[in-house]
């Protein structure tokens, strides 16, 4: 059985976290299971009507950007680890909901798309992963916290904290001194 690297499956479903907060998905919880690979998480949109306006037609701005939440969780494990390739469930999903616009899409193009997402929200990406490397799990409000603190939105830090104080979650050193933990 080949071994699994724990911090680049965090920083893979990061990267799937990350997109979704940015294209308006909703937050799911994250958590790393016994084995790494199989961690839980980011929203699944893959149902067609979820990309259609009001008329029934559908959206190609969001197409594209689901074929980019799906394809950002190996565009952030590539550029955290340099080794990553696009996962099968995540090509079949991106393919899928990619189809809704017709022939003829260009696949690399959407992946640079990705890769490109990745680059300019690494810090975020890298906050969420850090933080789910420590804590193994992270809720849909704790991820949408750490974003806004990764955008140094005011009080997101301080937001942070208080909701781990008042939920009973565990506080992570990116976030707190030792003396805080």
């Amino acid at each position: 059985m080949p071994t699994i690297d724990v911090e680049a499956a965090a920083y893979h479903q990061a990267g799937h976290a990350v997109a979704d907060l940015h294209f308006g998905f909703r937050a799911n919880p994250l958590a790393l299971a016994a084995d790494a690979f199989h961690c839980l998480g980011h929203a699944q949109r893959l149902d067609g009507k979820d990309y259609r306006d009001a008329n029934g037609q559908v959206d190609p701005q969001q197409v594209g950007n689901a074929v980019i939440v799906w394809l950002a969780g190996s565009a952030a494990e590539r550029e955290y680890s340099q080794a990553a390739t696009v996962h099968p469930a995540d090509w079949a999903k991106a393919t899928d909901v990619l189809a809704s616009l017709g022939p003829h899409q260009s696949f690399p193009g959407w992946q640079h798309q990705a890769r490109e997402f990745v680059k300019q929200n690494w810090k975020a990406i890298q906050m969420v992963a850090t933080d789910l490397l420590e804590n193994n799990a992270l809720d849909g409000t704790e991820l949408e916290m750490i974003v806004s603190i990764a955008n140094q939105e005011k009080d997101a830090r301080a937001n942070l904290i208080r909701y781990r104080e008042l939920t009973g979650k565990k506080q992570t050193r990116q976030f707190c001194s030792p003396a805080e933990i």
